[in-house]
Protein backbone atom coordinates (compact mmCIF):
# COMPACT_ATOMS: atom_id res chain seq x y z
CA UNK A 1 0.00 0.00 0.00
CA UNK A 2 1.45 3.72 -0.69
CA UNK A 3 2.38 5.90 2.24
CA UNK A 4 -0.31 8.03 1.14
CA UNK A 5 -3.59 5.95 1.86
CA UNK A 6 -1.58 4.89 4.94
CA UNK A 7 -1.27 8.46 5.92
CA UNK A 8 -4.78 9.73 4.45
CA UNK A 9 -6.73 9.41 7.63
CA UNK A 10 -3.88 11.15 9.96
CA UNK A 11 -2.92 13.67 7.93
CA UNK A 12 -4.99 17.12 7.19
CA UNK A 13 -5.48 18.18 10.76
CA UNK A 14 -4.77 21.34 10.29
CA UNK A 15 -7.68 21.65 8.16
CA UNK A 16 -9.08 19.15 10.71
CA UNK A 17 -8.60 22.47 13.39
CA UNK A 18 -9.95 25.19 11.06
CA UNK A 19 -12.96 22.80 10.01
CA UNK A 20 -13.77 22.36 13.82
CA UNK A 21 -13.16 26.31 14.58
CA UNK A 22 -9.97 25.72 16.93
CA UNK A 23 -7.82 28.43 15.61
CA UNK A 24 -8.43 30.43 19.33
CA UNK A 25 -6.76 26.85 20.62
CA UNK A 26 -3.61 27.70 19.03
CA UNK A 27 -0.75 30.25 20.62
CA UNK A 28 -0.73 33.75 18.40
CA UNK A 29 2.72 32.45 16.32
CA UNK A 30 1.10 29.59 14.92
CA UNK A 31 -2.32 31.23 14.16
CA UNK A 32 -0.39 33.93 12.45
CA UNK A 33 1.37 31.19 10.01
CA UNK A 34 -1.71 28.83 10.06
CA UNK A 35 -2.19 29.67 6.24
CA UNK A 36 1.29 28.53 5.79
CA UNK A 37 0.86 25.28 7.66
CA UNK A 38 -2.17 24.50 5.34
CA UNK A 39 -0.26 25.18 2.76
CA UNK A 40 2.77 22.94 3.38
CA UNK A 41 0.38 19.65 4.91
CA UNK A 42 -1.59 20.27 1.33
CA UNK A 43 1.63 19.03 -0.34
CA UNK A 44 2.20 15.82 1.95
CA UNK A 45 0.87 12.93 -0.55
CA UNK A 46 3.37 14.52 -3.06
CA UNK A 47 6.22 14.83 -0.48
CA UNK A 48 5.83 10.75 0.97
CA UNK A 49 5.50 9.06 -2.64
CA UNK A 50 8.67 6.43 -3.62
CA UNK A 51 9.18 3.48 -4.00
CA UNK A 52 10.95 1.92 -0.75
CA UNK A 53 9.45 -0.35 2.06
CA UNK A 54 9.05 2.09 4.85
CA UNK A 55 8.17 0.83 8.53
CA UNK A 56 6.09 4.06 9.22
CA UNK A 57 6.13 4.00 13.37
CA UNK A 58 9.92 3.77 13.67
CA UNK A 59 10.73 4.52 17.60
CA UNK A 60 12.33 3.39 20.65
CA UNK A 61 10.11 1.07 21.99
CA UNK A 62 10.10 -0.69 17.96
CA UNK A 63 13.39 -0.86 17.59
CA UNK A 64 15.50 -4.09 19.45
CA UNK A 65 19.22 -3.61 19.86
CA UNK A 66 21.16 -6.68 20.56
CA UNK A 67 25.11 -7.33 20.40
CA UNK A 68 24.99 -7.14 16.86
CA UNK A 69 22.24 -6.95 15.15
CA UNK A 70 19.06 -4.06 14.75
CA UNK A 71 15.48 -5.70 14.29
CA UNK A 72 12.55 -3.25 13.27
CA UNK A 73 9.41 -4.51 14.39
CA UNK A 74 5.95 -3.89 14.88
CA UNK A 75 5.18 -3.84 10.66
CA UNK A 76 1.08 -3.17 10.53
CA UNK A 77 1.45 0.32 9.06
CA UNK A 78 4.21 -0.85 6.64
CA UNK A 79 3.92 0.82 3.14
CA UNK A 80 5.82 1.87 -0.32
CA UNK A 81 7.06 5.37 0.32
CA UNK A 82 10.06 7.91 0.19
CA UNK A 83 13.16 6.55 1.43
CA UNK A 84 13.69 9.41 4.00
CA UNK A 85 10.62 8.98 5.97
CA UNK A 86 11.17 6.42 8.60
CA UNK A 87 14.17 8.71 9.53
CA UNK A 88 11.94 11.82 9.56
CA UNK A 89 9.39 10.22 11.39
CA UNK A 90 11.99 8.40 14.35
CA UNK A 91 13.76 11.78 15.24
CA UNK A 92 11.52 13.13 17.61
CA UNK A 93 11.62 9.30 19.36
CA UNK A 94 15.22 9.76 19.21
CA UNK A 95 15.32 13.09 20.94
CA UNK A 96 12.27 11.93 23.40
CA UNK A 97 14.98 9.21 24.20
CA UNK A 98 17.72 11.76 25.21
CA UNK A 99 19.45 10.96 21.94
CA UNK A 100 20.80 14.04 19.38
CA UNK A 101 18.72 17.18 17.91
CA UNK A 102 16.32 15.77 15.47
CA UNK A 103 18.15 18.52 12.74
CA UNK A 104 21.44 17.10 13.40
CA UNK A 105 21.13 13.83 12.80
CA UNK A 106 19.06 14.43 9.73
CA UNK A 107 21.45 16.90 8.72
CA UNK A 108 24.08 14.44 9.00
CA UNK A 109 22.07 11.04 7.70
CA UNK A 110 22.61 9.89 4.31
CA UNK A 111 18.93 9.16 3.83
CA UNK A 112 18.76 13.14 3.66
CA UNK A 113 21.25 13.82 1.15
CA UNK A 114 19.75 15.09 -1.82
CA UNK A 115 16.39 15.21 -0.86
CA UNK A 116 14.25 18.58 -1.40
CA UNK A 117 13.52 20.49 1.91
CA UNK A 118 10.12 20.85 0.46
CA UNK A 119 9.03 17.50 0.61
CA UNK A 120 10.48 17.40 4.56
CA UNK A 121 8.58 20.76 5.54
CA UNK A 122 5.16 19.03 3.79
CA UNK A 123 5.69 15.90 5.86
CA UNK A 124 6.39 17.47 9.08
CA UNK A 125 3.85 19.73 8.69
CA UNK A 126 1.15 17.03 8.51
CA UNK A 127 2.89 15.11 11.06
CA UNK A 128 2.69 18.40 13.66
CA UNK A 129 -0.97 18.73 12.48
CA UNK A 130 -2.09 15.53 13.61
CA UNK A 131 -0.22 16.33 17.00
CA UNK A 132 -1.90 19.05 17.29
CA UNK A 133 -5.15 18.29 16.55
CA UNK A 134 -5.12 15.02 18.79
CA UNK A 135 -3.68 17.37 21.70
CA UNK A 136 -7.31 19.19 21.23
CA UNK A 137 -9.17 15.84 21.15
CA UNK A 138 -10.87 14.80 24.37
CA UNK A 139 -9.00 11.37 25.30
CA UNK A 140 -11.69 8.35 25.85
CA UNK A 141 -11.86 7.54 29.42
CA UNK A 142 -9.63 4.08 29.03
CA UNK A 143 -7.19 5.59 26.73
CA UNK A 144 -3.98 7.83 27.94
CA UNK A 145 -2.99 10.28 25.49
CA UNK A 146 0.95 11.19 26.91
CA UNK A 147 2.61 8.80 24.64
CA UNK A 148 1.49 11.25 21.91
CA UNK A 149 2.32 14.26 24.17
CA UNK A 150 5.59 13.43 25.18
CA UNK A 151 6.59 13.04 21.83
CA UNK A 152 5.30 16.09 20.31
CA UNK A 153 6.69 18.17 22.69
CA UNK A 154 10.27 16.71 22.69
CA UNK A 155 11.20 17.06 19.28
CA UNK A 156 12.66 20.36 19.65
CA UNK A 157 11.59 22.25 16.24
CA UNK A 158 10.24 18.99 14.10
CA UNK A 159 7.33 19.24 15.86
CA UNK A 160 6.90 20.90 19.15
CA UNK A 161 6.41 24.76 18.20
CA UNK A 162 3.15 23.46 16.30
CA UNK A 163 2.30 21.22 18.94
CA UNK A 164 2.92 23.17 22.27
CA UNK A 165 0.22 25.62 20.99
CA UNK A 166 -2.44 23.33 21.11
CA UNK A 167 -2.95 23.96 24.99
CA UNK A 168 -4.35 21.71 27.10
CA UNK A 169 -6.19 24.94 28.98
CA UNK A 170 -7.98 25.39 25.66
CA UNK A 171 -11.98 25.84 26.84
CA UNK A 172 -12.77 23.90 23.20
CA UNK A 173 -12.01 20.21 22.86
CA UNK A 174 -13.12 18.18 19.76
CA UNK A 175 -14.91 15.33 21.81
CA UNK A 176 -14.92 12.80 18.37
CA UNK A 177 -11.73 10.77 18.04
CA UNK A 178 -10.11 10.02 14.64
CA UNK A 179 -10.98 7.58 12.46
CA UNK A 180 -7.36 6.06 12.04
CA UNK A 181 -6.15 2.81 11.57
CA UNK A 182 -2.99 3.35 13.95
CA UNK A 183 -1.35 6.33 15.67
CA UNK A 184 1.49 7.41 17.00
CA UNK A 185 0.08 8.02 20.51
Amino acid sequence: EPAQETFAPLFGRWQQIVDDGLESCLAAGVRSRLGELLALEARWPDAVRGDSLVHLDLRADNILLTADRVFFVDWPAAAVGAPWIDLALMLPSIAMQGGPDPEAVWRSHRLSRGVDEARVDALVSAVAGYFAHSQMLAAPPDQIRSGSVTTSTSAGPWYANAVRSASSSCSRRVTRTPNAPHSWA
